[in-house]
C-alpha cells in the first residue's frame, strides 16, 4: 500500500499496538511484500501497484483481464479434453509442421505441448522441457492424463535451464517454442484465493 503521509503526531507510537505510524513506510526498494498479512491487503498492495505502473489505463486494462475469455478445446478421441486459451493455440501453431524435432522450452502446464504433437509428422519428436520440479509434475501428469501412448512416446520430458539451451543442446532442433511464465494477471483476478497470496515479489520470481 501507498506509504502513510508524516504528520507531527508521526513520532509518537499508537497506545493500543504500540507501534510507531512510521514503521508502515516503504523504505526505497522495499516491496511491502513481507507486509501482506490479509487478503485485502494484498488485494491493496496489488491495485496500488498496478495503479502505479499504468496511470490511467489500468481500469481499462482490468476490465479487459476480467471479462469472460474464450477457450479452446483440445481432445485426442477416448481422452480427456484440455481447456487452453487460445493465445495459447496461436502462439503454439506459429511453429508450423515439425518434421524432424521441436522443442518447448517452458512447457508446463502443457498446453501448448499438446497443441504441438498435432503439428508432428509420423518421425517427428518434441522435447518438453521445464525447470521446475513441481510444474514438471504437473507437464507429466497432463501429456499421460491427454495423449495417447504413441503420441506420447514421441514426447521427451526434459528439466534444463532454458537460457543455456543452446549449450546443452546447439543446433539441434529445427524449431524452438520460448512462451515464458508471466505474471498471469487474468488468473489473479479471476482466482481471489490466488490473489490472496499475491506480492511485487511474485514477478521477481518468474
Amino acid at each position: 500500500m501507498a506509504p502513510k503521509r508524516s504528520s507531527t503526531r508521526g513520532a509518537h507510537r499508537n497506545r493500543k499496538t504500540g507501534r510507531n505510524p512510521s514503521d508502515d513506510k516503504l523504505a526505497p526498494g522495499d516491496t511491502g511484500a513481507a507486509r501482506t498479512g490479509s487478503p485485502s491487503d494484498a488485494s491493496e498492495l496489488f491495485e496500488d501497484t498496478y495503479s502505479h505502473l499504468f496511470g490511467t489505463r489500468w481500469q481499462g486494462l482490468r476490465d479487459a483481464l476480467e471479462a469472460p475469455g474464450r477457450r479452446h478445446l483440445l481432445s485426442f478421441e477416448g481422452y480427456p479434453t484440455y481447456v487452453l486459451d487460445p493465445a495459447s493455440v496461436f502462439a503454439a501453431r506459429l511453429v508450423g509442421a515439425i518434421s524432424d524435432h521441436a522443442v518447448d522450452l517452458c512447457a508446463a502446464p502443457g498446453g501448448k505441448t499438446l497443441v504441438l504433437t498435432t503439428m508432428l509428422a509420423p518421425t517427428a519428436t518434441l522435447t518438453a522441457n521445464e525447470r521446475s520440479s513441481r510444474r514438471r509434475a504437473r507437464l507429466r501428469h497432463v501429456l499421460e492424463t491427454h495423449l495417447p501412448p504413441e503420441v506420447r512416446a514421441r514426447v521427451r520430458v526434459s528439466g534444463h535451464d532454458a537460457r543455456r539451451w543452446g549449450v546443452h543442446r546447439p543446433a539441434a532442433s529445427e524449431a524452438v517454442l520460448v512462451d515464458v511464465p508471466c505474471s498471469a494477471e487474468r488468473h489473479l483476478l479471476n482466482r481471489p484465493s490466488e490473489l490472496a497470496r499475491w506480492s511485487p515479489r511474485r514477478g521477481g520470481r518468474l
